[in-house]
């Protein structure tokens, strides 16, 4: 997910990146912002708690 802009990641219709807090920056995202290692996301997740990102963000195996 780091440095892919996120209109590029399929995440899961029921969830939404609220903001990207970055340092002591607080980002609201846009799609063409990116995910730098060390952020802190903030996601809301309508319906059941995800057991984990992977089901958010709909990762599929590599082959």
């Amino acid at each position: 997910y780091l440095n892919t802009p996120l209109k590029k990641l399929k995440m899961a219709k029921n969830a939404i990146i609220a903001a990207i807090v970055r340092k002591n920056e607080i980002i609201i995202p846009h799609g063409s912002d990116d995910v730098h290692r060390n952020d802190r996301v903030i996601l809301f997740v309508k319906g059941l708690s995800p057991e984990s990102l992977d089901d958010v963000f709909q990762v599929q195996e590599p082959l």
